[in-house]
């Protein structure tokens, strides 16, 4: 009975997907298209039936010109296919991994960025006679003394042909180091050693010296003062340079002049000094110490010194670790995963399931015969059979009946550049066979990722569309309003009555890259003209002179008159606009055509595009399944 009613439930939900929720013509819309469309595209705002009949609106229009650019042909423009396989480049190698893989290295990371773990250990290193059995024996031995707190014998272990070197790593989280490290890291408890691990040919001991809610991300800019590290004259007098330039921020100094002028980091002086946005571990430890120890935007820290010289560090902004993670901070963080090593994890994984469906199948061959022929080719340059195989031999297939035959093997080793010679060639070819199998296989599933992955191909989908509907605006709307000088004359003279201004000035905007800028071109304008003002500060401040409604103009005032205004602030990238007002004008001034030009455009093009909608309804006939449309309502309150 349970079967029954399991089996019943599956062919509701079947048919509820299946559902047609409108038609255009003889075109159909299932209902989960629109709905998987609809949450795509929602906001935290969109809530409730008329979000949802609104967007239902917005899509018929969107299917309606879809199918009129594909009835034109759109698609088979080259500029667009083009385009699309340029697309289908740039996002596939994001679709070739095992999800579920990468949704555990995802939720283990944003786990793992919650905390830094201060961290420090022992290196042990082998020398040329001392071999890997002896290094782990000594390994054991030292981490042993180091939880009985007893001392090292550097000198046995030096006669054993071991070097140990102490290190100090400082804070480190989540990406900081690589990932077989990271993994012992965060199983350790603080002030706990972990076991001893081999890494690269040496043996790692490391310690949890303790951990702290993490920082998450900073962005700073920095003076360089290049310095030696020792106490003579050079190194007295490059420091007082560092005290000096500090002591010039202090009283108002600007940091981008400075940091061009006097920072010797060659990779940010141009830039101001300014700086990636970067974590714990990414840095030395006494560098990122002094860094977060910033706690406010705009702060600058006293010079200090690492090896490299004197930094002068000012925080720019801070990104903390949210206490929930949100879509951004998620995204972030997919990004870092997707660039980091641990993501082969999941591309590996991959494979057995792409060897599934693509139909992956070995042929028998004999292995001697193979090797044959592919010595023949690599060493000799010539083409030989050899028990029934030739270059032509298949060596695999696949269910869309492509083969891979010797001849691509060959062409793979010969590209490979992992090929020795001598005794040694054969032992080449049994490391690369599996590689060119996870090569081909990978290849196939990639060539046909889109009836693989219904998400990969819902993306192509909907690039794809997207370029199209740009391209049949262009030609229905936008170009047409544009070109159509005497259609726009028209227009604007039919409604005349429209475009007639609000409360206006003649006046100057001056958008500047800081505050200070901003400010030092205020006071220049007082005593000289603004096109002089702007040449003086060319690159950092912008100067537009026209005709503006109040609404337009950066001020905070609604009584405006003439003169110069304070700059206006903006908040999330510090940039500065003030305004310079030479004439007042009161409302209801009728606009020049010139003047108006924007304005009827815009309004022309929507008057083009509801008669070119009109037109697509008339060809593809709308018919909206209103039993389906209510139960989505119901269900999506």
């Amino acid at each position: 009975m349970r079967r029954w009613l399991f089996l019943i439930f599956c062919i509701l939900c079947v048919r509820a997907e299946s559902q047609t929720l409108f038609s255009y013509g003889k075109h159909a819309v299932s209902r989960q298209e629109f709905f998987n469309a609809f949450n795509k595209n929602r906001t935290s705002a969109d809530t409730g039936k008329n979000a949802m009949k609104d967007y239902l609106n917005l899509y018929i229009v969107f299917k309606l010109k879809v199918q009129d650019a594909i009835d034109h042909q759109i698609d088979t423009l080259p500029s667009l296919q083009a385009d699309l396989q340029s697309f289908k480049n740039q996002i596939r190698d994001n679709y070739l991994y095992d999800k579920k893989e990468f949704n555990f290295l995802l939720e283990q990371a944003l786990s793992r960025s919650r905390k830094d773990i201060l961290l420090s250990g022992y290196l042990l290193k082998a020398k040329s006679f001392a071999d890997s059995l002896t290094l782990k024996k000594a390994a054991l031995n030292v981490r042993e003394r180091l939880i009985q707190h007893q001392p090292i014998d550097e000198n046995a272990l030096a006669q054993n042909g071991i070097r140990l070197i102490k290190q100090d790593y400082g804070y480190i989280t989540v990406f900081s180091l690589p990932y077989q490290i990271e993994n012992v890291v965060y199983r350790l408890k603080p002030e706990e050693y972990s076991e001893p691990f081999s890494f690269k040919g040496n043996y790692y001991i490391l310690r949890n010296e303790g951990e702290r809610p993490a920082v998450g991300k900073i962005k700073i800019a920095q003076i360089l003062v290049s310095s030696p590290q020792n106490s003579g004259p050079s190194h007295d007098k490059i420091k007082k340079l560092a005290d000096s330039i500090y002591n010039v921020l202090q009283n108002g100094g600007d940091f981008v002049d400075l940091a061009k002028q006097f920072s010797d980091d060659r990779m940010t002086y141009l830039n101001g000094g300014e700086m990636p946005e970067f974590g714990v571990g990414k840095f030395s430890p006494d560098f990122a110490e002094h860094v977060f120890a910033l706690k406010r935007d705009g702060e600058i820290a006293k010079p200090f010194q690492t090896a490299f010289g004197f930094h002068i560090v000012k925080r720019i902004s801070a990104s903390p670790v949210p206490e929930k993670f949100g879509e951004d901070y998620v995204y972030q963080m997919k990004q870092e995963l997707q660039n980091d090593p641990r993501m082969n994890l999941a591309k590996d994984r991959l494979l057995n399931e792409a060897k599934i469906k693509t139909g992956f199948s070995l042929k028998h061959f004999d292995k001697n015969n193979f090797y044959k022929i592919s010595d023949s080719s690599l060493v000799a340059n010539r083409n030989i059979s050899a028990g029934g195989l030739n270059q032509n031999s298949v060596l695999f297939a696949f269910n869309d009946h492509k083969q891979i035959q010797i001849k691509d093997w060959d062409q793979y080793i010969r590209n490979s550049g992992k090929i020795e010679g001598g005794s040694l060639l054969h032992s080449s070819y049994d490391k690369l066979w599996p590689e060119f199998i996870a090569f081909s296989v990978l290849r196939n599933y990639s060539g046909r990722l889109s009836s693989f992955d219904p998400e990969y191909a819902g993306q192509i989908r909907n690039f794809n569309e997207g370029n199209m509907l740009f391209e049949m605006m262009q030609r229905k709307v936008w170009n047409k309003a544009s070109k159509d000088t005497d259609a726009l004359k028209n227009f604007y003279d039919t409604h005349q009555a429209k475009y007639v201004w609000n409360k206006s000035a003649e006046a100057v905007i001056f958008s500047c890259n800081n505050e200070m800028t901003a400010k030092q071109c205020e006071e220049e304008l007082e005593h000289t003209g603004w096109r002089k003002v702007a040449e003086n500060h060319a690159g950092y401040v912008q100067a537009d002179s026209a005709r503006f409604e109040f609404s337009q103009l950066p001020v905070h005032k609604t009584d405006i008159q003439t003169g110069i205004y304070s700059p206006v602030v903006n908040e999330n990238d510090g940039t500065a606009s003030f305004v310079q007002i030479l004439k007042l004008y009161p409302s209801g001034m009728q606009r020049s055509f010139k003047d108006a030009q924007g304005l009827v455009t815009e309004d022309y093009q929507k008057v083009l595009e509801r008669q070119w909608v009109n037109e697509l309804k008339k060809r593809y006939p709308v018919k909206v399944n209103e039993g389906v449309l209510n139960n989505l309502l119901r269900e999506n309150k």
